[in-house]
């Protein structure tokens, strides 16, 4: 396993932009109209599935569509994620049914107990949403360095004449 979060650190472009809001397209991505990302590739009828990141800041305003930056965000190991996502909702559905067991156990197979049942596993869910909001908010990506759109075109056409 190795780690619980690791950070990861990428070149991307800005596809669009809000008041405080960014959303990065990695570099190397085959999107080539960004105008729409906001709405995920299928507003654009796009045929690869690019993993868009949104930023907070309040710097958002200073940048435009096509921009290209660094990014830093944070990502949770996968079996930790998922053991989150997929056993909170499973222990909350089944301390509710052991309560119906303790407290009225006659009536544990009742249409009641089970709608309570499918309500505490609802509640696991609220429960895995908060954490992940929770967990953005202490873990919030990061612009590292802003990178202007004019110094990486005279880099990649001096690299295809070098080439």
């Amino acid at each position: 396993m190795g780690y619980i979060i690791r950070q990861v650190s990428f070149k991307g472009v800005v596809g669009t932009t809000t008041s405080n809001k960014i959303w990065v397209i990695p570099e190397g991505a085959d999107c080539l109209d960004t105008s729409h990302c906001s709405g995920g590739c299928g507003s654009c009828s796009g045929k690869n599935k690019i993993k868009k990141i949104a930023v907070d800041t309040d710097r958002a305003k200073k940048f435009s569509s096509g921009d290209t930056i660094t990014v830093n965000y944070y990502a949770l190991h996968e079996t930790i994620g998922a053991f989150i996502v997929f056993m909170i909702p499973l222990f909350t559905a089944l301390t509710v049914l052991f309560i119906w067991y303790l407290v009225a156990p006659t009536t544990v197979e009742s249409g009641r107990a089970i709608l309570s049942s499918g309500g505490g596993f609802l509640g696991g869910f609220i429960l895995v949403h908060l954490f992940d909001r929770l967990f953005r908010k202490r873990f919030p990506p990061t612009i590292v360095s802003p990178l202007h759109e004019n110094h990486s075109k005279t880099t990649s056409s001096q690299a295809v004449t070098n080439g």
